[in-house]
């Protein structure tokens, strides 16, 4: 088994194993990362190494034999992040924000079921990127889902990195084999796109239930992308948004063409409540 670490130029991480399985690494997660001696070492199945060549910061580990461990115990000491936060004593913003963001702010924070239907350009992201990154260090949640269309991965992944510094984040892409892996590390948020998502709840939904069991939020951005209740991406997200606390939506068109559009959008926020398909404009409001 071979696991090495790669930097290029770019700043963009990734492990890569027997050559042959390549994973992608947020650069956010693996910030800390304690120096160790054993970067691009090779283990072999019949050899051993010691936790005192895993090295963390501030901590000394007795030397013991973990020979035989499987690729996830070896990788915990490097890729596992801290959960618990230090309450800052003051919270400090990378710019100003303007009075109608910061009402924005309190009211996902205030409601666990919110529809934030700001119009383009009023700073959706930055407004529901501040209010997860106050409940994360509230510890009012540990564990956050974004679901974004794939052109805004890129977008939230710089919001995070910029108004939620504390957070640790793992974008959840690249082959099959790689999500397996990447769902499976432990992280505060994990950022995927609907068409990802739609193909890991058709493949690996199994994997998606464990996942979800633990799940205290989950945010939509474009939240109009599950108007259709009956397409598999919004079938996924109500499958795995099913036992989250916090279920916020975001979109600036959250009716494009009937009032059948909403029905989904309101099981998303409002599970525990029956929804008729035909509803009236009254019913509706």
């Amino acid at each position: 088994m071979v696991i090495s670490f790669k930097e290029n130029f770019s700043q963009e991480i990734a492990i890569y194993f027997d050559n042959q399985s390549v994973v992608d690494v947020s650069e956010n997660l693996v910030k800390d990362i304690p120096s160790f001696s054993v970067l691009g070492k090779r283990f072999l199945k019949n050899e051993g190494f010691y936790i005192e060549d895993l090295k963390e910061k501030g901590k000394k580990r007795k030397k013991q034999d973990i020979r035989n461990l499987s690729i996830f115990d070896i990788l915990v000491p490097v890729l596992m992040p801290e959960i618990d936060f230090d309450l800052p004593q003051e919270l400090s913003f990378p710019s100003k924000l303007f009075p109608y963001q910061v009402q924005g702010i309190k009211f996902l924070i205030q409601n666990k079921s919110a529809l934030l239907a700001d119009q383009m350009g009023t700073g959706k992201t930055v407004q529901s990127t501040t209010a997860l990154r106050i409940l994360f260090i509230k510890g009012d949640i540990k564990k956050g889902l974004i679901v974004v269309p794939s052109n805004l991965i890129s977008v939230w992944e710089e919001h995070l990195k910029k108004w939620a510094p504390e957070v640790r984040f793992i974008t959840v892409r690249d082959s099959r084999e790689g999500r397996k892996i990447l769902w499976n590390i432990k992280s505060h948020v994990y950022l995927i796109s609907y068409d990802t998502l739609k193909n890991d709840y058709k493949y690996e939904k199994y994997m998606l239930k464990e996942f979800s069991e633990n799940l205290d939020l989950v945010l939509l951005d474009e939240a109009h992308n599950i108007k259709n209740p009956d397409a598999k991406k919004t079938k996924a997200v109500h499958f795995i948004s099913k036992y989250a606390k916090y279920r916020w939506a975001l979109t600036g068109t959250p009716l494009q063409n009937n009032l059948k559009e909403l029905l989904s959008l309101y099981k998303f926020l409002f599970p525990e409540k029956e929804i008729k398909r035909n509803i009236s404009p009254e019913q509706a409001k």
